[in-house]
């Protein structure tokens, strides 16, 4: 049990330390570019008639084959190296936290965060539905 809020700990630090950088404000920009970009393949195909369904279904296979690998790719290593960065590593190894824990932590981040960017960009897909007007 005290692994458990141990770790709890650990990841509320690591949320404090990106709240002073802008890679969430980054990710939120790439996020909102897939649905755009997949209203713009709606208006620039002439024939095909787009519905609400095959628009999500675009805007799914952007983020899953466009956007998402370089968001998470990007905020992992933005992550991972600014403990090297910010020099803080070595503070980091005084403390009793063996570094596979500290990767652990970052990693589950790095899932919170997905999980964010997919809710935002899901969103911001039904708002451009609402205003594209797809049946």
């Amino acid at each position: 049990m005290d692994e458990v809020i141990y770790m709890e700990n650990i990841v509320k630090v690591e949320f404090l330390k990106l709240k002073r950088y802008s890679v969430i404000k980054a990710g939120i920009i790439m996020t909102t570019l897939s649905p755009l970009l997949s209203l713009f393949y709606s208006t620039a195909s002439g024939g095909q008639s787009w519905t609400f369904e095959y628009f999500m279904q675009q805007v799914m296979t952007s983020n899953c084959t466009l956007f998402f690998p370089i968001i998470i790719t990007l905020i992992a290593g933005y992550i991972i190296t600014r403990e090297y960065t910010d020099d803080t590593i070595k503070s980091l190894l005084t403390i009793p936290i063996p570094y596979k824990q500290l990767l652990s932590s970052k990693l589950l981040i790095l899932l919170l965060l997905t999980i964010y960017f997919s809710f935002i960009g899901c969103v911001i897909a039904l708002v451009i539905n609402i205003i594209a007007g797809f049946p």
